[in-house]
C-alpha cells in the first residue's frame, strides 16, 4: 500500500472555510472518481497551533503504478486541471509506503 500525502494551502483571496468547503466537497468528489483509489482521508488543522497548510490529504493505492495510473486517467486529469485553480494556492506532496500501523484493537484479546 502506498499513500500520497499532500499538504495544501488555499489560494490568496479565499477564506479558510471557503477553501475547506471546496476541498472536502467538489474536489473530493473528483478525487473519488480515480481508478484504483483504495481510500482517502482529508484533515485540517485544529487547536491553537499555526501552520502554513490549510489541510492534509491522503490517498491510498495498492502500488505506485496504480497511483500513477489514477493521476494519468484523462477524465480525472482534465477535471483536476479545471478544479485546482479555483481553490489551491500551494502544495507539497510526498509518497510514502505504509510500513507499520498500530490500532488499539490489535492489543486487546
Amino acid at each position: 500500500m502506498v499513500r500520497r500525502v499532500a499538504y495544501v494551502a488555499r489560494k490568496p483571496g479565499i477564506s479558510a472555510e471557503e477553501f475547506w468547503k471546496h476541498y472536502s466537497g467538489p474536489h473530493a468528489a473528483i478525487v473519488r472518481e480515480m481508478p484504483g483509489l483504495r481510500g482517502m482521508a482529508l484533515s485540517r488543522p485544529s487547536g491553537p497551533q499555526t501552520s502554513n497548510w490549510d489541510a492534509v490529504g491522503e490517498l491510498w493505492f495498492d502500488s505506485a503504478d496504480a497511483m500513477r495510473a489514477a493521476f494519468s486517467d484523462p477524465a480525472v486529469a482534465a477535471k483536476l486541471a479545471v478544479d485546482r485553480p479555483q481553490f489551491l494556492g500551494a502544495s507539497e506532496v510526498v509518497v510514502v509506503e505504509e510500513v507499520l500501523r498500530w490500532e488499539p484493537s490489535l492489543d486487546t484479546p
